[in-house]
């Protein structure tokens, strides 16, 4: 009997070690403070990275383009500046020898009913793009004398980025 109450004594000491270790390990990786000011706001994450994961597949699947750099991995979450914000940003790089027209009509096609535009982006750069309340997608034609362009010069007439914004609620006051 004093051996199984010690064995007892001893299961419930590491359950509540490791219960603690978890703990630990948990309160170390959330932002505590932002996730108890916001909470109101967690219920929407998946959501918000739901629907910023379609965005980004509708952006792989409008070109077989080469993709050259990849930098959508981040995932929506809850920013610190903002009122609650959950939002993201990235970029694609691509590489093509085919017309700027052809591109932007595989954007175009991708992306409808949603209206392209055309976009200047300082002198440089020329750019299409299309927005939502949540949304900000714009592909922006890297001039070849640009320092951005020597990621795939020698090898493709057209370098292009596809920049993308999300926000919820909106971009307007997360980002901008």
């Amino acid at each position: 009997m004093h051996l199984l109450a010690k064995r007892k004594r001893l299961v419930i000491l590491a359950v509540l070690l490791t219960l603690g270790l978890l703990i630990c390990i948990w309160l170390s990786t959330a932002d505590l403070d932002l996730l108890l000011r916001y909470s109101h706001r967690v219920p929407v994450l998946p959501t918000a990275q739901a629907e910023y994961q379609h965005i980004v597949e509708k952006i792989g699947s409008a070109t077989e383009d080469a993709l050259l750099l990849d930098e959508m991995s981040e995932k929506p979450r809850l920013y610190r500046d903002n009122v609650g914000c959950i939002g993201t940003q990235g970029s694609r790089t691509y590489g093509t020898n085919r017309s700027q027209e052809d591109i932007e009509k595989d954007y175009i096609t991708a992306f409808s009913p949603m209206v392209w535009e055309p976009r200047r982006i300082g002198p440089d750069f020329k750019a299409i793009g299309t927005s939502t309340k949540t949304t900000d997608v714009t592909g922006v034609f890297i001039d070849p004398i640009s320092p951005d362009f020597s990621i795939g010069k020698g090898k493709y007439r057209i370098i292009y980025r596809v920049n993308t914004v999300y926000a919820d609620p909106q971009i307007f006051g997360c980002f901008y």
